[in-house]
């Protein structure tokens, strides 16, 4: 079984793009960031806006804007199968959820716009420029890979293989006797498979990278100490 890879997880997009769309222009607030973001959106998106599905004082979220943060939500979560997006998509206790957090969203950008904390701030730009970097990486690297699948079929050597590793590593060694065996077999199953699909996406990256001339000065941060182990640490049992 392949199944195809990688997910920008919960894209948090709005501060950073709607800042690009809009220019940069530092005259738009956090909420006009996101306006224009959306309206950039809908624009490019076909169909009608729809129904309303909220309001926000003079804001509003529209069907249309509803349905296309929800498709990326969910078809950016690699965690997700076909059939449990199509499950989510007709969850009426989740699609209520989601429109509340979205409602949140709004609500916190708005509070934003009227606390002089918040504008003109030097450290909220700097949060901007990190987040819209980390959320374009992920959105990039999820649309390019779309392409990449791994092998998903874990044998019973790939699985001794990798519980023979974790028993050398002192870390680890004295709590495995505790976990039950199908639970510890099911975590290294999945553990491989992520491993599988990280290098996969690393693989990517490295050719990404090799397009472009790039050095890197970080000899200023002085020596790496020897020893210094830099091992995966498992899920669940930090």
């Amino acid at each position: 079984m392949r199944t195809i890879i990688i997910g920008a997880g919960a894209l948090v997009l709005g501060f950073g793009i709607g800042f690009v769309i809009s220019g940069g222009c530092s005259g738009l607030s956090p909420m006009g960031m996101v306006r224009s973001l959306e309206s950039r959106a809908a624009s490019l998106t076909p169909g009608e806006d729809g129904a309303i599905l909220a309001t926000i004082e003079d804001e509003t979220i529209t069907r249309k804007t509803f349905d296309q943060q929800l498709s990326l939500f969910l078809t950016s979560n690699q965690r997700m199968s076909q059939e449990e997006i199509v499950k989510m998509k007709n969850n009426p206790r989740f699609l209520k959820q989601f429109l509340r957090q979205l409602v949140d969203n709004r609500i916190l950008l708005k509070a934003m716009e009227k606390d002089p904390d918040f504008m003109n701030n030097p450290e909220l730009l700097v949060f901007m420029n990190l987040s819209l970097s980390d959320a374009l990486q992920k959105y990039y690297l999820y649309k390019k890979a779309g392409n990449i699948s791994v092998d998903t079929n874990v044998s019973d050597a790939d699985v001794e293989k990798a519980y023979n590793q974790l028993k050398a590593d002192p870390r680890y060694a004295e709590r495995l006797d505790r976990v039950p065996f199908d639970q510890l077999k099911t975590m290294l199953s999945q553990e491989i498979v992520k491993q599988r699909q990280m290098a996969e996406v690393q693989d990517l990256l490295n050719k990404v990278k090799a397009g472009f001339r790039h050095s890197v000065h970080d000899e200023i941060f002085g020596k790496t100490p020897h020893g210094t182990n830099d091992a995966p640490v498992m899920p669940g049992m930090k």
